[in-house]
């Protein structure tokens, strides 16, 4: 076979894999096994068109149409589809299949939040996931046209009401996605009409404690901001308790569809804990912004917490803007979210206005998918939890790449998303089917790397080192 020959055989299997990549249920886009980072891809367009799998305003006629492949790793964890277009078009509906496209999996009517909405795995309507499997989305909008998605695998740490989140004096940008209803076991959860629900099924944990210097009666104030639900009955509710989880005593509830709450919360002791429970209404996924004030504030300001994988360990890595009273940190991992172990502990830096650098060696990492999170312990013997971050460890390192959206249009452009590649340098060389060089560059295997505009056309991506090579094709419209 010639060099010609091959290229166009090659080049047309390209083709038509993306041309009718996303029409069909037999033949999806394929996202791959969804882990801990967001793997995102843009559509042009919608892959065909079709019927809703809902009734009602805004699931009428022929919407676009587009099949997505995502598959599980060897833990089942909750995986989160974020779907954005803008609002242009209308209303999105998420049906999951099995890989053999024979049976049905979950059902749901997201609406639309004015710039697309969230899906989730958590509380699947019809069968429950299962590890190391894979799946097929049709995405439904109510009108033709392009969007973006990203799929991320999540473990919420503020799933139970005894690991809330710490509300502060300082606003946080929060969610309830991927929460489920219920107690973990050791105690009963409130009942649905604590919260101001007909029904629990994802509700989210959050505290906030009054200053151990304030004279009673103490007051909090609350603030709510800028919900935005979809999904479900696209609503929130929310319920106030004081109390151990095992013991709540209810001291009120709200809900409503979206906008700002403020609770103003009274007669409040020194040092004294209440616990927030949010609710989407019907299994609504929410976004929102926590304040409260006179609340002692976060003991560490933390803008960063991330996970490498090494042959032999993972490596726990975290930073500080700041600390106030810090003790220790304490590193935990889990397979299943809920019982946890110690991998290790860590000296905190006390009293600090500066940055400071952790990381913690882990020498005997879980095999397969498993979650970490820190838990930071302040002199006073208070401790809050961090936020879960995943991980899929298999022993060996995996290295290699995509290339991020494939295919693309002539006015973006693709990303390679690098994979166990860390902290080697790699060649990026892009050629055109004749073989000709157009770009070469040699960049750090830390970072994603995007790459310049090129014309339409077809292309061949290689990444390499003295350990690795890898080539994949790359169309562009």
């Amino acid at each position: 076979m010639s060099l010609k020959q091959y290229i166009f055989i090659l080049l047309f299997s390209v083709i038509s894999y993306f041309s009718f990549s996303q029409a069909t249920c037999a033949s999806p886009y394929n996202l791959g096994t969804i882990g801990s980072s967001n793997a995102c891809v843009n559509f042009a367009s919608n892959g065909t068109t079709g019927s809703a799998p809902c009734a009602g305003s805004g699931y009428g006629g022929s919407g676009g149409v587009t099949y997505v492949r995502f598959c599980t790793g060897a833990t089942v964890s909750c995986i989160n589809f974020n779907l954005t277009n803008g609002g242009s078009l209308g209303n999105f509906a998420v049906t999951v299949y099995s890989a053999n496209c024979t049976t049905l999996m979950d059902a749901q009517c997201l609406g639309n939040n004015g710039s697309g909405a969230t899906f989730n795995t958590a509380a699947p309507i019809y069968n429950a996931y299962q590890p190391n499997s894979c799946y097929i989305a049709r995405i439904w909008t109510g009108n033709t046209g392009g969007f973006s998605l990203c799929a991320q695998a999540m473990a919420p740490a503020n799933d139970y009401c005894s690991n809330p989140t710490q509300i502060s004096p300082v606003s946080q940008a929060l969610n309830n996605f991927c929460m489920t209803a219920g107690s973990n076991g050791s105690y009963v959860e409130p009942t649905a009409a604590q919260f101001c629900a007909g029904s629990l099924e994802n509700n989210a944990w959050y505290s906030v404690t009054t200053l151990s210097n304030c004279s009673f009666p103490c007051t909090v104030t609350v603030t709510i901001a800028g919900i935005t639900c979809s999904g479900g009955g696209a609503g929130f509710q929310i319920g106030y308790w004081t109390g151990a989880c095992s013991s709540l005593t209810n001291i009120g509830c709200t809900s409503g569809t979206g906008g700002t709450v403020t609770a103003t919360i009274t007669n409040l002791n020194p040092n004294q804990t209440v616990l927030i429970g949010i609710d989407g209404n019907a299994g609504a996924n929410c976004t929102y912004s926590m304040s409260a004030t006179n609340t002692i504030p976060l003991p560490i300001e933390m803008y960063r917490f991330e996970l490498t994988k090494n042959t032999n360990y993972v490596s726990v890595n975290w930073s500080t803007a700041s600390e106030h009273k810090n003790d220790y940190f304490t590193i935990e991992k889990t397979k299943d979210g809920s019982v946890f172990e110690t991998v290790g502990i860590i000296k905190g830096a006390g009293t600090s206005q500066q940055a400071n650098d952790y990381t913690y060696k882990d020498i005997h990492p879980l095999k397969g998918i498993s979650y970490y999170r820190l838990k930071q312990t302040d002199y006073d013997g208070n401790f809050t939890y961090s936020q879960m971050r995943a991980i899929e460890y298999s022993g060996d390192l995996n290295p290699g790449f995509n290339i991020i959206p494939n295919p693309s249009d002539n006015f973006s452009s693709a990303q390679l998303i690098f994979t166990d590649l860390k902290d080697r340098y790699v060649d990026i060389i892009v050629t055109d089917v004749s073989g000709k060089i157009i770009y070469n560059s040699k960049v750090h295997g830390n970072d994603n790397f995007t790459l310049p505009q090129f014309g339409a056309g077809y292309y061949f991506v290689s990444v390499k080192n003295d350990e690795f090579d890898m080539v994949k094709p790359m169309i562009i419209h």
